[in-house]
């Protein structure tokens, strides 16, 4: 399964701006309207931007249209391909792919305490590589859609892939480091990874193209 990853930097990002508000959709300009701080509505908008960009890439229509599934999990209305969405200081990210996915990004010298360990390890697991380890099982959570109403010590990660605690295998993971973020991708088939780093002028010069061609 071929999963290209789309970089954007937020914080050069105007969250205001009518250029960039145009491209996003209208679920997430409610969602700016209502994020009180500047660094949030940067993230939120570079998360849409970066969907815009996989959309543009694949000929989908921008603003991106998608629904959410039962248990939130947003989607393209007819799939595939496939696409998930992440956020940390600085940056957001968007996986797509023509199988499911899911991803999920912090800072490479993201500090992870002991507190934080003892809520995703699972019973024996390893805490070596805490932030590649933590990343990989919010992946798999952002593929099944569960999010954090799951409990992380409730499967583990290891080589490469999720298991339960029985030790089936639930699903791939792949990870990497790239502008300062350890990155995780997790699908239910395996995984190649492509990356794309987005620039701001250059997608705001393919999206107004995208704009003019409309009917």
């Amino acid at each position: 399964m071929n999963c290209r990853l789309y970089i954007m930097p937020a914080s050069g990002l105007d969250p205001e701006s009518p250029l960039w508000q145009s491209f996003a959709s209208p679920e997430r300009r409610s969602r700016l309207r209502r994020i009180a701080g500047r660094e949030g509505k940067q993230l939120s908008l570079a998360a849409e931007l970066a969907l815009c960009a996989a959309a543009l890439d694949r000929g989908l229509s921008v603003p991106p249209v998608y629904i959410r599934g039962e248990n939130g999990k947003p989607a393209f209305p007819c799939p595939p391909p496939y696409f998930s969405l992440s956020h940390c200081s600085g940056a957001a990210l968007c996986a797509v792919s023509d199988a499911d996915v899911g991803v999920d990004a912090e800072r490479t010298d993201r500090a992870v305490s002991d507190g934080v360990l003892r809520r995703i390890l699972a019973p024996g697991e390893s805490a070596a590589a805490p932030v590649r380890k933590w990343v990989a099982k919010e992946s798999y959570l952002k593929l099944t859609g569960e999010g954090l109403r799951r409990d992380m010590r409730s499967f583990s990660e290891n080589g490469g892939g999720i298991f339960s605690l029985s030790g089936e295998k639930l699903a791939f993971t792949e990870t990497l480091e790239a502008d300062g973020l350890c990155i995780a991708v997790s699908s239910y088939t395996e995984i190649s990874l492509s990356l794309t780093r987005i620039d701001a002028e250059e997608l705001a010069s393919g999206l107004s193209k995208a704009a003019s061609h409309r009917p």
